[in-house]
């Protein structure tokens, strides 16, 4: 059924689409949501914290009809957000943007009055707008009303309730949907077992068979090793970029093993860092080649040097003082630094562990949306467990180890609350 056909009023679409930068993929709870392309397909998710299992019925793109900005009016206010491979899950509890709307769009959750931020194509043009707070507590996407967009069902959301707003599709279920997908359609079938060749895929053709035996050998298939360094595999020149990393990295395995012949502690980089930076290097990553591609940091690239240079320094003066190196700390501010202390020891750590450099502004921009994101995911996790640890009680039906477990849980969250509440007297 299209968007531009009415929907039964007994069966309103749900009208909550939440962004949710911990999913990894997109989630729709009607199929009145989904385009032409559908197609039946079991599999299942699973929730953040919950090993329950979420049915998948369906696969298929979305093509949302969406307000561009709280600025302006007329038919120019309208535009279209498209979403691929959603997933149809119809007891999720509303629908879900995940983390694959990177792939065709930027988010910039700068809040405001009017809105928690803005959608954007790759070119800066604003595409959509989440809500403001006075209108939803999450971020949440403005959709056109009728008769440009489809009439809508009540919000699922209790303004008192707190709820797990999450999906995450195992990238098994994932290699069974691509090969389901290249099947011709007369044997396409949920009931067999398709088995994922990482030579398959789509970044296969720019390895030789050495590097992909590496590849194999080291990560499974390169999905995995592009995704660990933030690279695209349908990008041509992001494809490169890790031919290049394999290769250094397979010469800086063949430096560890072949010690008769060259020197072990060579590297790549070794030209950035003075004997004092080399010998902290040389003890902690083995050589300056592998301190870069740990960091994700190019050698050809200007600014990358720089970064590295400037995290050795950090890192050893951190080492000296028994203190973890905390350079970016000032993209922070008030809880935001507490919560980056309480899950990652440093700022330093967090920003590496995103692929996100201290000196772009788009990534710090980037840094606080994610950790704002995420300390309102920490909240409704904490008190939807609360919820359920209290209704158990009342029915004496939570083992006590289970008790116990819970008990310290939310003691230890409880005082991460209170000193961070603490710090900003």
């Amino acid at each position: 059924m299209s968007l531009g056909q009415e929907t039964d009023a007994a069966v309103l679409p749900c009208p909550a689409w939440v962004w949710s930068n911990n999913s990894t993929a997109h989630v729709a709870k009607d199929r009145s949501w989904f385009g032409d392309d559908y197609v039946h397909f079991e599999s299942f998710a699973t929730g953040l914290i919950d090993t329950g299992k979420m049915k998948v019925v369906g696969v298929g793109s979305v093509t949302l009809p969406v307000k561009t900005s709280p600025d302006k009016i007329g038919k120019k206010s309208h535009g279209k957000l498209v979403l691929k491979n959603v997933l149809h899950i119809p007891s999720s509890v509303c629908n879900i943007i995940g983390r694959p709307i990177l792939d065709d769009y930027n988010l910039d959750t700068k809040t405001s009055e009017a809105s928690m931020g803005t959608i954007m194509d790759l070119d800066g043009k604003a595409m959509a707008y989440f809500k403001p707070a006075r209108q939803s507590q999450r971020f949440e996407v403005r959709l056109s009303g009728p008769p440009i967009g489809p009439r809508l069902g009540p919000s699922p959301f209790d303004p008192s309730g707190h709820y797990f707003i999450h999906a995450r599709w195992p990238e098994s279920e994932k290699a069974r949907f691509d090969a389901f997908q290249r099947a011709p359609l007369s044997v396409r079938s949920n009931d067999v077992e398709m088995k994922y060749n990482p030579r398959d895929h789509l970044a296969a053709s720019f390895f030789d068979e050495k590097e992909f035996t590496w590849i194999e050998s080291n990560w499974g298939d390169p999905h995995n090793f592009m995704m660990s360094y933030g690279l695209r595999f349908y990008k041509d020149e992001d494809c490169l970029e890790a031919k290049s990393l394999v290769q250094a990295m397979m010469h800086a395995d063949d430096d560890d093993e072949d010690d008769d012949e060259s020197d072990p502690e060579v590297g790549f980089a070794d030209h950035l860092f003075d004997e004092t930076e080399l010998d902290w290097i040389r003890s902690n990553y083995g050589t300056s080649t592998k301190f870069m591609t740990s960091h994700g940091l190019e050698l050809h690239r200007e600014r990358d040097c720089e970064e590295a240079r400037s995290l050795v320094r950090v890192s050893m003066h951190g080492d000296e003082s028994e203190e973890e190196p905390d350079f970016a700390d000032h993209i922070f501010v008030g809880k935001e630094l507490d919560w980056v202390r309480a899950n990652w020891r440093t700022s330093t750590n967090f920003m590496f562990s995103h692929r996100l450099k201290f000196h772009k502004s788009d990534d710090c921009e980037e840094a606080r949306a994610i950790v704002r994101t995420s300390m309102r995911e920490d909240d409704d996790i904490y008190e939807a467990a609360m919820t359920v640890l209290r209704s158990r009680m009342a029915n004496k039906t939570v083992p006590r180890r289970d008790l116990a477990e819970a008990q310290d849980i939310i003691r230890t969250h409880m005082t991460t609350k209170d000193a961070s509440g603490s710090g900003q007297k």
